[in-house]
């Protein structure tokens, strides 16, 4: 049975994060609007200054599992941090401590999967896909030891500039990596704009497909936004989801939907989102 799920980050930014939402706090509201599973966006919170990249990190972790069973919640996913791979050697190995932090966060939790981004054009400075293949393929193939080691799986998103856009091109990421530990994580939004039949695709990936981040744009802009306010079609979406049998959970990642409203109809809003998965899913069951 398919559950609905959101990233713990649809209620965490407000405006220019001048008012901001703690995982406490976003793990209630969701569930106050009907959520009982939650994407952990460890990205959120992989800053120096949070909690999450302070030495208390795992009692932090531990308070949140507390928080989930307290709520009758349970996490079905969760994002590591992304980051510009050409930074200072100092902020790469902050970033990549964050990295294997949240694979092992996401073990303390029992997190099936853990999503991560592809390297970009930008993160290896350099437009060539065979190139790009290759660079890829040695730093996840590195991800993978410390996802074995900590016993959590990596579902690799699809990209928004330069590489992996296509279903094609994660599969064959994916045969050239040949590692259980590996999945796919399939974001709509970064699909509409990169172009691809989405049915098609999907029906590509079949069960190889571990996650979904859902989210609507205008075809031009990431803008994360809920199913219904940019111009994407959802129904040849849902159609093959059915088609391939995903029993995942559809898990929003739609930020920005809520990012400038106001505290105090931040509840109608995420009732909203709860329904609109509603309405979609039951093209899927």
């Amino acid at each position: 049975m398919i559950r609905i799920s959101s990233s713990s980050n649809i209620h965490q930014i407000y405006g220019s994060n001048d008012h901001y939402f703690s995982i406490f706090d976003s793990i209630e509201a969701l569930s106050l609007a009907g959520f009982d599973q939650i994407d952990l966006t460890w990205a959120s919170y992989s800053k120096r200054g949070c909690e999450f990249a302070g030495p208390q990190w795992k009692a932090w972790v531990e308070r949140i599992g507390e928080c989930l069973e307290s709520h009758k919640m349970q996490a079905s996913q969760s994002h590591a941090v992304f980051y510009l791979h050409t930074l200072g050697q100092e902020e790469l190995r902050f970033n990549e401590l964050m990295v294997e932090r949240a694979m092992e966060a996401s073990s303390m939790l029992s997190i099936p999967w853990t999503v991560m981004h592809i390297l970009r054009v930008r993160d290896i400075e350099c437009s060539d896909k065979a190139i790009g293949m290759e660079k890829n393929v040695e730093y996840f193939k590195g991800v993978g030891e410390l996802a074995r080691k900590h016993g959590s799986p990596i579902a690799i998103e699809n990209g928004l500039t330069g590489f992996y856009h296509s279903a094609s091109e994660l599969l064959e990421l994916l045969s050239r990596l040949n590692d259980p530990i590996f999945g796919l994580c399939w974001d709509t939004g970064h699909a509409n704009i990169t172009g691809q039949d989405q049915g098609q695709a999907i029906r590509q990936m079949g069960k190889c497909l571990k996650a979904l981040h859902i989210n609507d744009n205008d075809g031009i802009k990431d803008l994360h936004q809920l199913p219904g306010l940019g111009n994407l079609d959802f129904k040849p979406i849902l159609k093959a989801l059915k088609d391939i049998g995903f029993d995942g959970p559809f898990t929003y990642e739609c930020p920005k939907t809520t990012k400038d409203l106001l505290p105090e109809v931040r509840s109608e809003a995420l009732k909203l989102a709860y329904a609109i998965a509603q309405s979609m899913i039951k093209e899927i069951s």
